[in-house]
């Protein structure tokens, strides 16, 4: 079987918080979030997922303490490392591996991760970030690939470049009119994310040879970690996207998320590394009906109908219900209080471009299937008139 690299952002309600920790994150930062530990001793974080190995990537603050917080790493019970940053930063630094997996140390099965601060500190010095493991799984949220991958394949060689803003620490930019990248994939959605170099940049991107999108830099645009490209939901299946520069400004590539096709028998674990677990209590398993609190029943209009084109299938349900929740809220409806209600982030933090850029999942905090049935409690009333779920979810 094929092994890929999963990630997890920081937010994902699969990582389960105790003691005391934080929110906060920067443009640079996956999906734009961290959590940190307070000075709290104690303070961890478990996670759960199913792969041979683990890293665990975070932002170092340059506070430079007298004494510096360590964090602790143990996997199934056995203490497997431990990260403490180095004094004399000038400047903070993203994306930094904060520990990684002993080689070989782990069989390909489910594992528990627990991240502990072992030590009392007086300021947030460590902000984690993401996690990516290695996994043959399909229930995950997103396959990581990044800009140097020997699978993306780029027509003449691009310029090699890179900081410590960027994903891996790298990343890649086009030289000349007419450059192109090109990578194959298995997936049901992708997306690109780049740094922002020129104003007046110019790419066509096309999956599977299909009519093209252009795209430039929008004037919201940050100077790292944007989104250029998404593709919608795609069949599942193999596909090709190729992005070509337009002009001799240069076009960016960092990294790429691709949503996995769904998973098949033989595939399935045991155990899920997604955001939302296969089982009893996974959105993905129970029937839309129960979600909304009415009839189920099936419909085909197309995804573009409700704005939900990157959702992947396995948790659309739940996508779904989201989105309804900040229609409503964005009119003041039943769904504003219902956010506050499910620990849901405020409506104006949440828009339709973060649900199709695939970061609707920080929404949803709550892993639980009680609290998506409290949330959408009032909201059943809406469901006939307010769009339908996307073609190939099976009820």
């Amino acid at each position: 079987m094929t092994t890929h690299t999963a990630i997890v952002d920081d937010r994902d309600p699969a990582i389960a918080y105790s003691g005391s920790w934080e929110p906060g994150g920067v443009a640079e930062e996956f999906q734009g979030t961290t959590t940190a530990p307070t000075g709290q001793a104690a303070a961890s974080a478990a996670f759960s997922f199913v792969g041979t190995s683990v890293t665990v990537y975070g932002t170092i603050a340059a506070h430079n303490l007298t004494t510096q917080p360590t964090l602790t790493f143990t996997v199934d019970g056995s203490p497997l490392g431990s990260f403490t940053p180095v004094n004399g930063l000038s400047a903070p630094v993203h994306h930094q591996a904060l520990w990684t997996s002993p080689s070989l140390s782990l069989n390909d099965g489910p594992h528990d991760l627990v991240i502990t601060q072992t030590s009392l500190v007086s300021d947030t010095v460590i902000f984690m970030d993401y996690i990516t493991f290695t996994t043959t799984s399909a229930s995950v949220f997103a396959y990581f690939v990044d800009d140097r991958d020997m699978r993306v394949q780029y027509n003449p060689a691009w310029q090699p470049s890179g900081s410590e803003h960027n994903f891996q620490h790298t990343s890649q930019a086009s030289r000349g009119k007419g450059d192109s990248l090109t990578l194959q994939f298995d997936g049901q959605s992708i997306s690109l994310y780049g740094d922002f170099i020129s104003a007046t940049a110019n790419a066509s991107i096309s999956i599977d040879g299909g009519r093209p999108t252009f795209w430039v830099p929008p004037t919201s645009a940050s100077w790292t970690n944007n989104l250029i490209f998404d593709s919608g939901y795609l069949t599942p299946g193999t596909h090709k996207l190729v992005v070509t520069a337009m002009n001799d400004q240069p076009v960016s590539a960092d990294y790429f998320l691709i949503t996995p096709n769904p998973p098949t028998p033989s595939s399935s674990s045991a155990r899920s590394s997604s955001a939302f677990p296969l089982g009893s209590n996974s959105p993905g398993s129970l029937p839309f009906s129960s979600l909304l609190g009415g009839s189920s029943s099936s419909s085909s209009a197309s995804p573009s109908s409700i704005g939900l084109n990157s959702i992947p299938n396995q948790t659309q349900q739940t996508a779904f219900v989201v989105y309804l929740l900040v229609e409503e809220a964005a009119r003041g409806g039943a769904g504003a209080e219902g956010q506050e209600r499910g620990g849901m982030i405020p409506s104006n933090k949440l828009t339709r471009e973060m649900i199709r850029a695939g970061q609707w999942h920080v929404a949803t905090a709550p892993a639980a299937s009680t609290s998506f049935v409290t949330l959408t409690g009032a909201m059943g009333q809406q469901r006939e008139t307010r769009g339908a779920l996307p073609p190939g979810y099976e009820e």
